[in-house]
């Protein structure tokens, strides 16, 4: 009888390690797509091609975090061919340009990054 319920504590506790395993998981999935880690010299590449494209720029007030929602009435535009080159993982990023910020945009519609204009 023992035998019988220690199997079962043993089986109830390895069930909540799944769980716990499999919600750190989910938690980390949840981070990477929110936002994009770049080192210095790749957020220079993205700020020294982007800054002066007047295409992307937001005119109204907007102060954009890392993980906000863009709201609809915000165009975005696809990064320049030598961006996508030189830093491959943004190809599938958006951008817009605030009058001092380039900001990234995750394909979920969330703000990745954002990098302060020189």
């Amino acid at each position: 009888m023992y035998k019988n319920i220690s199997m079962v504590w043993l089986v109830v506790g390895l069930s909540g390690l799944t769980h716990a395993a499999h919600s750190q998981s989910d938690d980390r999935r949840l981070i990477s797509r929110q936002s994009i880690k770049l080192t210095a010299e790749q957020e220079y590449i993205i700020r020294e091609n982007v800054k002066d494209v007047r295409e992307g720029l937001v005119t109204h007030n907007v102060t954009p975090k890392v993980g906000d929602k863009i709201p609809p009435d915000i165009e975005l535009y696809a990064l320049p061919s030598m961006v996508v080159e030189k830093v491959p993982q943004v190809k599938a990023f958006k951008f817009f340009v605030t009058k001092d910020q380039i900001v990234l945009v995750s394909p979920s519609n969330t703000v990745a990054d954002v990098i302060k204009k020189p």
